[in-house]
């Protein structure tokens, strides 16, 4: 997957900090991704999936590149990744797919970030949910999904028309992930740039957590990897914007447990009386 040189003028460097590396690619080995050697990640020929196959990479281990049709297999080795051709929901849970993800300690889903006409693009939101059920069959745990948050007024004016079935299959996607018995992390980037990578995060939790202003695609690589890899699960729902803390503390700064996003109880608490008025006789 080479970097063409209009990528290399219009990204700023992207070298993580070696210390850090170091010890995330001994925590990868000895940590919950002990004894297995790849990573799934969808959406590896984004800006996104290019650099957390970057950094997967660093730690020592193979991502595994979904992707939809064979052209692109030759560059994705010639950059150290595995890909992995699922043009079919046969080829998803074809005898080699299941081994291949057989071999992943976790899944990354990189895609769905987009702004502007792409924002809406929801093309992979029944892909994921197929992956979340290969997940359990072939016993992968960490499961790190890149999400959007709601959009604020720049963005309802960007989508017109559009916002509610985007709205839609954000919340639909989450709420899928919430559902299954997986250490599922869901991450609400802030709007994404190319700005050099600091190492330094925002990270917040809670109900319904909001990023607020921008953040690097380096950085948040970086962060992906770090929930992947950590040696405890990192759950829940989490906003991610650039800041001033290590993106390691950023995360334990944050309680480690899974919470549903606010809409989530509002609908299930609005199905529920629903159901109870079915129920009910006719007064």
């Amino acid at each position: 997957m080479p970097i063409s040189k209009a990528d290399e003028t219009a990204d700023a460097p992207r070298t993580a900090d070696a210390a850090l590396r170091t010890e995330a690619a001994r925590t990868a080995q000895t940590g919950p991704m002990a004894g297995k050697k790849n990573v799934v990640v969808l959406g590896v020929t984004s800006g996104l999936g290019r650099r957390l196959a970057e950094s997967i990479l660093a730690r020592g281990l193979t991502p595994v590149g979904l992707i939809g049709e064979a052209g692109h297999s030759e560059s994705l080795r010639a950059a150290g990744i595995e890909p992995l051709v699922i043009a079919s929901e046969a080829d998803r849970t074809s005898p080699a797919a299941l081994r291949a993800m057989g071999e992943c300690g976790g899944i990354a889903v990189a895609t769905g970030t987009g702004w502007g006409p792409d924002a809406t693009d929801t093309s992979s939101t029944s892909l994921v949910g197929e992956l979340m059920g290969v997940a359990q069959l072939v016993g992968i745990r960490r499961f790190v999904l890149v999400s959007a948050y709601l959009p604020d007024d720049e963005l309802h004016t960007r989508l017109g028309d559009e916002l509610e079935s985007y709205l839609a299959e954000k919340r639909d996607v989450e709420r899928k992930l919430a559902g299954h018995d997986l250490d599922w992390c869901v991450v609400r980037p802030g709007k994404l740039d190319n700005s050099p990578a600091t190492g330094l995060v925002t990270v917040r939790g809670g109900a319904d957590p909001q990023p607020e202003g921008t953040v690097s695609r380096t950085d948040l690589a970086e962060t992906i990897c770090e929930a992947l890899f950590a040696p405890e699960p990192v759950r829940g729902v989490l906003a991610v914007s650039a800041g001033a803390q290590p993106i390691r503390a950023a995360l334990d700064s944050v309680p480690q447990a899974t919470v549903q996003p606010a809409w989530w109880h509002a609908e299930e608490r609005a199905g529920g009386a629903a159901k109870r008025r079915a129920d009910s006789p006719a007064s």
